[in-house]
């Protein structure tokens, strides 16, 4: 709800011309669809390899990774020369799926992501294995300008293992905290679904 939000208020101030998620493929009629007509939204919604075309109305287009894997990768050759062309809001959904820096996938994204106008991405835990799988997810939206993946790592994780090459700690937390508050914010079930009723203990039968 809040992007496809900010979606249109962003639309209706002529700042963008349409809306591009990038999600994992089962979600993809979820943001394109269900999404769409719940909040009631009146924009023409495309599911990839559907393409808008055209001069017309704002548009939603749902996007799935595997569009922007190893090989020839049509999701990123069609998206480069769109992103020219039209003035687009892009979210990456589930964006831990760009944590590995050294992915394919993860370097055509990033590679794409100076192109957008607005850049945003969503997860419910955006990391799994240490501060190293923030890098990406902050630089697709416009953090860490200056800063190359290794010194990131070096100033936010502690390293140990063979040859001190495994990531086994998070270090410099305030500052970290501090970046991560800057570029965005922690959505809690507590501040934002208020209506939700008590949870009940479970019963054994």
């Amino acid at each position: 709800a809040v992007i496809l939000n900010e979606f249109m208020a962003l639309r209706e101030a002529g700042l963008v011309d349409g809306l591009v998620v990038i999600a994992p493929n089962s979600l993809k009629l979820n943001w394109a669809v269900d999404e769409r007509d719940k909040w009631g939204l009146q924009v023409k919604a495309y599911v990839w390899p559907e393409k808008p075309v055209g001069d017309g109305p704002p548009f939603i287009l749902a996007m799935n990774y595997e569009a922007f894997g190893v090989g020839s990768s049509p999701g990123y050759s069609f998206l480069e020369e769109f992103a020219r062309k039209k003035r687009l809001m892009v979210v990456l959904d589930e964006s831990t799926q760009i944590k590995n820096f050294e992915a394919a996938r993860t370097k055509k994204i990033l590679a794409l992501g100076p192109l957008f106008t607005f850049t945003r991405v969503l997860s419910g835990g955006p990391v799994t294995q240490g501060p190293h799988d923030l890098f990406a997810q902050l630089r697709f939206c416009g953090a860490l300008k200056g800063w190359n993946y290794y010194a990131f790592r070096n100033r936010y994780c502690k390293m140990g293992g063979f040859g001190n090459r495994q990531v086994v700690g998070a270090k410099n937390n305030e500052e970290l905290n501090a970046l991560i508050n800057e570029w965005g914010f922690r959505a809690r079930k507590v501040d934002w679904a208020t209506d939700l009723p008590e949870k009940l203990p479970a019963v054994n039968r």
